[in-house]
């Protein structure tokens, strides 16, 4: 008769040792700790982990061996482990592949993203908008996928076909629950603001496209354009907002890259968003 008891060895060994990959970089999991790596908190009360859909599983099957294993992960820096691996990669290597322009005096690489100029240092570990004040920050995402584009941009052409995430291999499993593209708050801020939507969308140099009642091209990326296409919500049905993106784009982005330029993509325009009237908010 097999044994019902739980291998506690094994559990142990990988609950302390198993580590995992994504964009955010490496981290390893700890039992029963509260630490930072990576901003990685093992906090014993929650469930919740960005990071690839198959490390999930991996993580999730700890959490049924260990029983009180319970992860939160929150990130507010780019790992030192991205950082230097973009140090070790050909700067002219980069700047063919991603379109960007190496600067050897501020050891910076210029990249442009939604219509404005960042530069990107790795000697700094640093992501700025040229012009801004000192200290103050882009959006984490944007940071991310903006170290993540000069690591994996390929010196591919655009195929001019676009697909949603879901459409990409993987991406049924990858594109749900915590990394669902983040469409709700853009649903809720414009679907009763056609006009908003449009000229916000306008002011991060997006092109008008055909598609839904509203659309938009944006270059997130030299290499990396995104569609945002808008229904507004009427009587019978709630406002929709959908990502597309051009066929090539997983060839520079794993999923969660995507993912991630979807957050910076949406974080951009609600930050920027005029204040909107009571009324235009969807019920």
């Amino acid at each position: 008769m097999r044994s019902s008891a739980r291998p506690r060895s094994l559990a142990r060994e990988w609950s302390t040792k198993l580590k995992f990959s994504s964009i955010f970089g490496s981290v390893a999991i700890g039992k029963g700790t509260r630490y930072d790596n990576d901003k990685l908190k093992c906090s014993g009360q929650d469930t919740r982990l960005d990071a690839q859909t198959q490390t999930r599983s991996r993580i999730h099957g700890v959490v049924r061996l260990c029983g009180r294993v319970r992860l939160e992960i929150s990130y507010s820096m780019i790992s030192e482990d991205l950082w230097k691996k973009l140090s070790g990669l050909d700067i002219i290597d980069i700047e063919r592949r991603s379109l960007s322009e190496y600067n050897p005096v501020t050891q910076s690489y210029r990249l442009r993203i939604l219509n404005k100029n960042y530069d990107i240092s790795p000697a700094n570990r640093s992501v700025k908008l040229v012009g801004s004040v000192p200290g103050q920050s882009p959006d984490f995402y944007l940071q991310l996928a903006a170290v993540n584009y000069l690591i994996g941009a390929k010196d591919l052409p655009l195929t001019g076909k676009w697909t949603a995430g879901t459409q990409f291999p993987s991406g049924p499993l990858f594109f749900r629950g915590p990394h669902k593209m983040p469409t709700h708050e853009l649903e809720k801020a414009f679907g009763r603001n056609q006009d908003g939507f449009a000229s916000l969308s306008l002011s991060f140099g997006g092109k008008k496209v055909d598609g839904g009642d509203c659309a938009f091209e944006f270059f997130f990326f030299p290499r990396l354009p995104v569609r945002l296409i808008l229904w507004v919500a009427d009587e019978e049905f709630p406002a929709r907002m959908v990502f597309l993106f051009d066929r090539s784009a997983n060839q520079h982005f794993k999923l969660d890259g995507l993912w991630a330029v979807g957050k910076a993509l949406s974080n951009q325009l609600l930050q920027n968003i005029p204040e909107i009237r009571e009324k235009d908010i969807p019920r």
